[in-house]
């Protein structure tokens, strides 16, 4: 069975057999579509070219941009100098994940990612030594209780009995 393309029979794209062939369709698609009127067949024009001005729909599709050897030079030096791996992505244009890889590429150790701060970390114990749970800490600080509670425990701080864990069964 031979398939052939629509624009080879000369007929303008259809956003249907690009809508059929995917499984979940990309925010940014989904949102060409809207603004295209969801229409049955959209010709080669571009939402530009049609007046519409959603920059949502160009803005979530990033060109795939290969840093040269100097500028992967200088993301590490800048990591190596306290630069986050999103300030990184942001300063060079690409995801976060591929200033990671180039990260482990160059053999750079990496820094641990930590939540909490000596600051943080300061006023957690403050809260907690108040009577608060280490759900109450996280929450008032923006934390997860898995973070706070691994936190305290890797500090050494000494922790109270849980008392809304659920009673033991004595059967």
């Amino acid at each position: 069975m031979s398939t052939t393309s629509p624009k080879a029979l000369g007929t303008p794209f259809s956003l249907v057999a690009l809508r059929d062939s995917l499984s979940n369709l990309p925010a940014p698609l989904l949102r060409l579509m809207e603004a295209l009127g969801n229409s049955e067949v959209a010709t080669e024009e571009t939402a530009e070219s049609r007046g519409i001005e959603d920059d949502r729909i160009a803005r979530d599709v990033q060109e795939n941009r290969i840093l040269s050897a100097s500028e992967v030079e200088e993301l590490v030096v800048a990591y190596a100098q306290g630069s986050s791996l999103n300030e990184l992505a942001r300063r060079f244009g690409v995801h976060r994940n591929t200033v990671d890889r180039h990260l482990a590429k160059a053999g750079a150790s990496k820094r641990p990612l930590i939540k909490m701060g000596p600051e943080v970390l300061r006023e957690a114990v403050e809260f907690y030594g108040q009577g608060l749970s280490v759900a109450k800490v996280g929450r008032k600080l923006g934390l997860s209780a898995s973070t706070v509670y691994s936190t305290f425990v890797r500090e050494g701080i000494k922790m109270r009995p849980r008392n809304g864990g659920r009673p033991s069964s004595s059967h």
